[in-house]
């Protein structure tokens, strides 16, 4: 191997403090790459550093982020500086956010997901309840594609519900089945929701030998 491919700060920290651990890597403190006693030498987690490269938010940095190669870089340095503003801009906002977010205790919240299992209600309804005020106690981050977490404090709400669908014989006039929503009772029936939404409105007398209703 020739000389100058040899890249001994790896080797001087592990022989001295011992592996790097995965995840981590070796940086200098003066900022020099000559020096690599292992003084100079610092260990830390490779997303500090990114982090710490992008700290000051220079114009060059930022106008790295729109365009890698150097020639186009300058060129949108120069011409266009207004759009290395709105970069910029966006890069500082979106750092609030995460700083925020990363103060948010989650603890007493579940994504919708989780409390589609524990109450059998569809992620499309939990969704749907939550645009309508329905569903109040909620924390949705303020990011693009956010996740929807609802407080645990309403899984009693949710599960407690009353029926809503009923399913009736139009032999014997029983009721022989409830539901909570119109994805239940469609998905535990085996049947069409614009079938049983006809039956409601009045539109087909019964669906399956069964008259629906909704209260």
């Amino acid at each position: 191997m020739l000389p100058f491919l040899i890249i001994p700060n790896t080797d001087n920290w592990e022989n001295k403090f011992g592996k790097i651990p995965k995840g981590f890597m070796i940086r200098y403190k003066d900022n020099d790459s000559l020096n690599c006693e292992p003084e100079n030498l610092l260990c830390e987690r490779i997303s500090a550093r990114i982090e710490d490269i992008g700290k000051n938010l220079t114009d060059n940095y930022v106008a790295g982020m729109l365009e890698r190669d150097k020639n186009k870089r300058d060129i949108i340095k120069k011409k266009y500086p207004e759009l290395v503003q709105f970069k910029k801009a966006e890069m500082m906002l979106s750092r609030a956010v995460k700083n925020k977010l990363k103060k948010i205790d989650l603890t007493d919240y579940l994504i919708t997901s989780e409390v589609a299992k524990i109450t059998g209600i569809k992620q499309n309804t939990l969704l749907y309840q939550v645009s309508v005020g329905t569903i109040k106690k909620i924390y949705r981050r303020p990011i693009k594609n956010s996740r929807v977490f609802i407080h645990k404090s309403e899984l009693k709400n949710l599960i407690n519900k009353p029926y809503v669908y009923e399913k009736i014989d139009i032999i014997t006039g029983k009721v022989c089945g409830q539901y909570h929503t119109s994805y239940e009772a469609a998905l535990k029936n085996n049947a069409s929701r614009s079938k049983i939404f006809d039956c409601i409105a009045g539109r087909r007398e019964s669906y399956h030998g069964f008259k629906w209703i909704k209260k």
